[in-house]
Formats: structure tokens, C-alpha cells, sequence
């Protein structure tokens, strides 16, 4: 079976979480997904191929301070994805356009950098 989606709270609060192996053949990772894995190490590899990054799906992830992404197939982004308080978020899309749902509030409390 191949894993398309992480659904919606699939890892929600595991505070003890260092590190997820997430297939090539996801594009959906769901709401609150990883909210609060205040451990977890993001591999920039994670959004190799990944569509959608829905609301919150990395809210209160502490454990980030400085990401550097490039998201080569995003076409949608939810609202706040990464609010991570004193957070810095490096942004490169590989086309060059901001996906849907690009808003001011995206990033919640961190600081984001756009780069096209």
C-alpha cells in the first residue's frame, strides 16, 4: 500500500518525536499533523513532493528555529502551517509562485523569508 496522505492529527502531541521517515509519494499533510512534536527534527526532504500543507500542520513545533525549504510542488499552503514563535522559515518555490492560501497569517508568529 503507498502512503499519499498524512491525515489530520497523525502525530499531534508526540512530545518525544526526534524523527519521521515520510515516503516520497506523500502530497497531503493534514491539519495539526505534527502540532506540538516539540522534538522533531524537520528534514527538509519531508516536502520533497508534498501538494498541500494544510493549517497548522507544524504549530508549536519548538524544536525548529531555522528552516530552509524548498517546495517544489506546493500548490497550497494553510493558514499558519508554521507558527512557530522566534522561528526563521526560509521559503523557496521552485516555480517561482506563491501557492494558494499565501497570506500574511500563514506563518502566525515566525519570521518567514520569501524567496521565488
Amino acid at each position: 500500500m503507498e502512503i499519499t496522505e498524512i491525515n489530520v492529527g497523525t502525530f499531534q502531541g508526540c512530545k518525544a518525536l526526534t524523527n519521521v521517515i515520510i515516503p516520497s509519494t506523500v502530497t497531503f499533510i493534514g491539519g495539526y499533523a505534527f502540532d506540538s512534536c516539540i522534538s522533531l527534527s524537520l528534514v527538509p526532504e519531508f516536502f520533497a513532493n508534498v501538494e498541500t500543507i494544510s493549517s497548522f500542520a507544524f504549530t508549536v513545533c519548538t524544536s525548529f528555529t531555522d528552516i530552509d525549504l524548498t517546495l517544489t510542488n506546493a500548490s497550497v499552503i494553510g493558514s499558519q502551517a508554521f507558527s512557530i514563535e522566534g522561528a526563521t522559515i526560509k521559503v523557496a518555490f521552485s516555480n517561482g509562485a506563491k501557492p494558494a492560501g499565501w497570506a500574511a497569517d500563514w506563518y502566525g508568529i515566525c519570521n518567514v523569508e520569501y524567496d521565488a
